[in-house]
């Protein structure tokens, strides 16, 4: 059997990440935001939880329970009304944003469709998938949440919304960081800043 490629300091690489080069490799900084695309999962996980036990608890608990059959749309509901941005808007005008219901279902995420409560539920994303995640503030929201996620093979789209309080967007980012690294760093660094 053939051993996994790894970096110099010794976390095996994610199978995708057969692309580098020998001599790349070496340079990789392992806390660097490319770190959940290169390495594999635990090694990252690990090394992470080294250097920001804190917000990596949540996110520890919630791979644990992945390994052990965990479902993606199983688990605690988290929902609230929110601005959403229009695909291919800047967000600087009313008109940009729409009023809807986001629903978290354990790690997927939804848009109601309609405004009436119960309505029709549009799957957006897994946020397991989630490959960059960053706060803004856009046209009259300061408080902006862009989620960019994998939704097939090297395809990636973006979901971006606002609250209009800091408190609900705390709550989002609390709720979203149990899965995925990236919300869990930017949810400290939005902690931090505000």
């Amino acid at each position: 059997r053939a051993r996994r490629p790894q970096l110099e300091s010794g976390a095996p690489l994610h199978p995708r990440s057969s692309w580098l080069r020998l001599e790349e490799r070496t340079h990789i900084d392992l806390s660097g935001a490319d770190l959940g695309r290169l390495v594999m999962p635990k090694a990252a996980m690990q090394h992470l939880s080294t250097y920001y036990p804190d917000e990596m608890d949540a996110v520890t608990a919630k791979l644990e329970g992945d390994e052990h059959g965990g479902d993606a749309g199983a688990g605690k509901v988290h929902e609230g009304l929110v601005w959403t941005l229009v695909d291919g808007q800047s967000g600087q005008n009313k008109n940009d944003w729409r009023k809807r219901r986001l629903i978290m279902k354990g790690s997927l995420l939804h848009v109601q469709l309609d405004k009436k409560r119960g309505g029709a539920l549009k799957q957006i994303c897994d946020l397991r998938s989630t490959v960059e995640c960053r706060t803004t503030i856009l046209g009259r929201f300061q408080h902006c949440l862009a989620v960019t996620y994998n939704y097939e093979e090297g395809a990636e789209a973006t979901i971006t919304f606002a609250t209009e309080s800091k408190q609900p967007m705390l709550d989002w980012l609390e709720t979203m960081s149990e899965f995925s690294l990236y919300i869990a760093r930017e949810r400290a660094a939005y902690t931090r800043q505000t």
